[in-house]
């Protein structure tokens, strides 16, 4: 009885006129609430053309900087296994460019559990408006070993790089940024990165202030060229407090993201 009823619940559900009232619901939740997704796009263009009218774009605002302010002093679980391996690379590296690290989110919540170095070097690189803010917040804590730069070509003379959340964001592969590079960082942490099996897509996500287009990268195909640049695969993890909902196209929610941690070879 009960699987002959799921069977009806389904047909019901997949029956256009739910399908309209479920899109234009979670139509009205996407504009409303900050974090959620939306839409199933070949590319970073097409994602902007169906951005909602009249809200502003992307990632370079002032209201942004605010972001994550309540995550200066704590981590999340998915932080546990960048802690282990950064703290790690640190025994043989003194420096770490944090791509998209906002205004300095990890180096400020890492301290408490890594006894950094006195000469590390912790570069930010972020959009403008983020680093405008950041080099505030860095003079009124002191925080002497964190800077910020506009310029990715930094990252030649850092020996770590690390990204947790931010490379979902960039349109040009992370692949393509290094290998353009005068040399490359010994260690690479990526964190927080959604990855999936399956075919690679973009969507739409609400940050409360603008709407950005948001990458969804096949696992494979964002992994495997990173060895031809000669880098290795040593660690590998989930991140389930991070995950992607798509309400309306269900099938391609990514429940949970990725970490995984790579270091040259040679």
């Amino acid at each position: 009885m009960a699987g002959r009823l799921d069977s009806v619940f389904k047909a019901v559900e997949s029956t256009a006129p739910v399908k309209s009232l479920r899109g234009v619901y979670y139509g009205r939740q996407f504009l409303r609430r900050p974090g959620t997704f939306s839409g199933i796009y070949h590319s970073f263009a097409e994602a902007t053309a169906a951005a909602p009218a009249h809200h502003k774009l992307g990632y370079d605002h002032s209201e942004l900087a605010e972001l994550y302010i309540d995550r200066h002093d704590k981590i999340l679980p998915s932080d546990y296994p960048v802690i282990l391996w950064l703290e790690r690379a640190l025994r043989s590296g003194r420096s770490i460019f944090d791509f998209g690290g906002h205004l300095g989110v990890q180096f400020y919540s890492y301290q408490k559990y890594i006894d950094y170095p006195k000469d590390l070097r912790w570069t930010v690189l972020d959009m403008p408006k983020i680093i405008e803010r950041g080099r505030i917040l860095a003079a009124e804590r002191a925080a002497n070993q964190l800077g910020f730069t506009l310029d990715f070509a930094d990252a030649a003379r850092h020996d770590i790089f690390f990204a947790s959340g931010s490379l979902q964001y960039v349109e040009t592969p992370l692949v393509e940024r290094l290998e353009k590079l005068a040399r490359l960082p010994s260690h690479v942490i990526l964190n927080k990165t959604p990855l999936v099996d399956s075919e690679p897509f973009v969507t739409l996500q609400n940050t409360m202030h603008t709407f950005c287009p948001y990458a969804i990268f096949n696992r494979r195909a964002f992994i495997e060229p990173l060895f031809s640049l000669g880098y290795e695969l040593v660690d590998a993890w989930d991140t389930p407090d991070m995950s992607c909902l798509l309400p309306l196209n269900p099938e391609h929610s990514v429940p949970a993201y990725s970490g995984v941690y790579l270091r040259l070879s040679h």
